[in-house]
């Protein structure tokens, strides 16, 4: 069976000799990237796999509030 989604990153990291990786770093990367492109919320709610728009603004909390990106 291939591996899909966190698997594939993981075996890759693997390859690439890192043996320990967190996957909330890469959630709320994508989080970020997804915001500061323009894309909606429920586009990141669906890619992060979030059931609530809270769980998006506490990952992304760290973006500048007044760019109005998860307002």
């Amino acid at each position: 069976m291939q591996p899909t989604g966190y698997g594939i990153l993981k075996t890759r990291l693997s390859t690439a000799g890192v043996a320990k990786v967190r996957i909330h770093g890469f959630r709320r990367g994508t989080a970020e990237v997804l915001l500061k492109a323009g894309a909606g919320l429920p586009e990141v709610m669906q890619t992060g796999r979030w059931k609530s728009s809270r769980m998006v603004s506490v990952y992304t909390s760290d973006l500048d509030a007044e760019s109005g990106a998860v307002a």
